[in-house]
Order: structure tokens, then sequence, then C-alpha cells
């Protein structure tokens, strides 16, 4: 007999409460585990290594160093998890940075709520979206991490 697969178990980081509030709800309702939240950048890194999610949800500018300075600590202890930033402003400039900090993804925070249940759904090994609103170009550039990325390590 198979064991059901557990659910995914995710961290959320937003310095705003109400956006951290609103994407438990939406993730546990499409039968996800939001297993830790956090408003700092600090206690988002302190959560992943107490709690270690399959996923890391982190604002990229929070109070105590946001989440493209989580990322390095994080990936330090939990190489396996995956990282994905989330932004109210996305631009091609936030997700080079995140390529280049070694995020797997990078979501808008406008994005609608099935897309991001989706994009957390999947499998740990699979590569949420980037924004909409990124360039062709720069998604194009930055398709994978850092070190296996030319472009985002040249420009």
């Amino acid at each position: 007999m198979e064991t059901p697969a557990r659910p995914l178990r995710i961290l959320i980081a937003d310095d705003h409460p109400v956006i951290r509030r609103a994407l438990r709800h939406d993730l546990e309702r499409g039968g996800l585990e939001v297993c830790a939240e956090a408003p700092t950048g600090a206690q988002a890194v302190e959560a992943a290594l107490r709690e270690q999610p399959d996923l890391c949800l982190l604002d990229i500018q929070m109070p105590g160093g946001g989440g493209l300075a989580a990322i390095e600590a994080i990936r330090r202890s939990l190489p396996a998890a995956k990282i994905v930033l989330i932004t109210a402003a996305p631009d091609e400039d936030g997700v080079l940075a995140a390529a280049r900090a070694g995020a797997d993804g990078y979501l808008a925070k406008d994005v609608a709520p099935a897309g991001c249940r989706r994009s957390s759904a999947r499998s740990p090994a699979a590569r949420p979206p980037t924004p909409g609103g990124c360039s062709g170009r720069c998604c194009a550039r930055c398709a994978g991490p850092p070190e296996r990325s030319e472009a985002c390590q040249t420009e």
C-alpha cells in the first residue's frame, strides 16, 4: 500500500500581515501546507532553518534584509528548498537580481490566486513562472540558476 504524498510545506515571508494571511488562506484552500510565516528577512531564515520547508515564498523587499539577502543563508543550509521571490513591482531588474541571487522563480503579487496555487503546487523540482511584466529577453537570459546562465553573470 502506497503512503499518500505529504503536502508541499511552504514558508511565507512578507512584511505585510494582510499579504501573509491572503497567501496562507489561498494556498491552504488549495490543499497546501503553510508551515511558517515571517515578517522580516532574518526571521524568514530562522523559520526556514527550523521548519525546513519545501518552498519559501519571500518578499523581495522586507526589513531585516529582505528576500534577496535571505536566499544565501537558506540555500547554504537547505539546498533542496525551492525559493520564489514575490514582489508588488515586477520589473526586469528584479528578475535579474532574483536569478543572480539563486532564486528558483519570481512572482508578482498581482498574480491570480489560482496561478499562485498552481506554481506552488508543482513538484518542488519544477520551476515557477516569472511575472508577465518581465520581458521575454530577460526571462530567456535567466531561465536557470546564475551558475548556468552566462547572461546573468555578465550583466
